[in-house]
């Protein structure tokens, strides 16, 4: 994996003539639910998932997305989790006239895990999820993506040896 992240650092440092140095890096391609896209594409769409916009403060989701795998502790303190929902808010007793908060704030959280169960036995119920459940989902999959993303394990950047249209592209952490 330190390879990789070396191979994908030094594409940082390659001139290009553009007027973006993360080019090369933003056209690098991947494999994202069955599908290759751009690394630009998979950044924008995983950073929207998690923080709700496709930058962050000005920077590129692809820089952004890179930190989360490079730093994952510097971000656990950013507030880059979005919860929109008032009643889930008022469950996890987060502030309610904030948007924006922080991983620790949600995964340390004493009443997460009750909430989970909550959404869990309202999944088993296979009844239509309403906002209020929306909303922990969301929540479990903005930790998710974020912890997968951080883990290397949801970024495949490498084709397997024996291709078929079927075949998973390998990820950080099988390389």
């Amino acid at each position: 994996m330190k390879w990789m992240i070396s191979f994908l650092m030094s594409l940082l440092m390659i001139p290009v003539a553009q007027a973006d140095p993360l080019a090369a890096l933003k056209s690098l391609p991947v494999q994202d639910g069955g599908r290759v896209k751009p690394l630009d594409t998979f950044a924008r769409e995983h950073l929207e998932l998690v923080y709700g916009k496709y930058d962050y403060e000005g920077r590129p989701a692809v820089e952004i997305v890179m930190t989360w795998i490079l730093q994952p502790q510097a971000w656990v303190e950013k507030e880059i989790v979005q919860v929109k929902n008032a009643q889930v808010k008022q469950g996890l007793r987060l502030e309610a006239g904030r948007k924006l908060f922080t991983l620790n704030e949600i995964t340390n959280n004493d009443r997460l895990g009750l909430l989970m169960q909550e959404l869990q036995a309202k999944r088993e119920t296979k009844e239509k999820l309403d906002p209020y459940y929306q909303a922990l989902q969301r929540i479990e999959n903005q930790v998710l993506t974020f912890r997968e993303i951080a883990a290397g394990r949801m970024l495949k950047l490498v084709p397997p040896k024996d291709v078929t249209q079927d075949s998973a592209w390998l990820d950080l952490t099988r390389m």
